[in-house]
């Protein structure tokens, strides 16, 4: 990981820009995270999103983690294939799907996205799934 963030700051600083000036020139917060996973040595869809949230970018962008993906799954009969949701397209797809299921329970992207993931992360501890 180290390393990851090394080469990211070297990437970063050799072009003349920062973080900060990266995120500010986004548009959206979907441009914001395209930026930081062409940007940022390691970062995909989800670590992007998760770091936009962390950070109090946006919280519109779903994570889509195994706990999530479970859900989707389960409920919804949502299942991408194994590895397509590395890719920026396919996890923009996904979280699409996502979206319209929050939306139903009528809370912000990111409320119903950390329900989820608690819900889904103590029911396979409970071994309820």
């Amino acid at each position: 990981m180290a390393s990851l963030l090394g080469s990211t700051v070297r990437t970063i600083h050799s072009q003349g820009t920062s973080l900060h000036e990266i995120l500010s020139s986004a548009q959206s917060a979907l441009h914001a995270r395209e930026l930081l996973v062409n940007s940022v040595s390691g970062f995909g869809p989800k670590q992007a999103s998760l770091f936009l949230r962390r950070v109090g970018y946006c919280s519109d962008l779903a994570v889509l983690d195994v706990h999530i993906l479970d859900y989707l799954r389960i409920a919804h009969g949502i299942n991408p294939k194994a590895g397509t949701i590395s890719r920026l397209a396919s996890y923009e797809r996904i979280e699409a799907e996502f979206q319209r299921v929050a939306r139903e329970f009528g809370y912000a992207i990111g409320c119903v996205d950390l329900a989820m993931w608690v819900t889904m992360r103590v029911a396979k501890r409970e071994a309820v799934l």
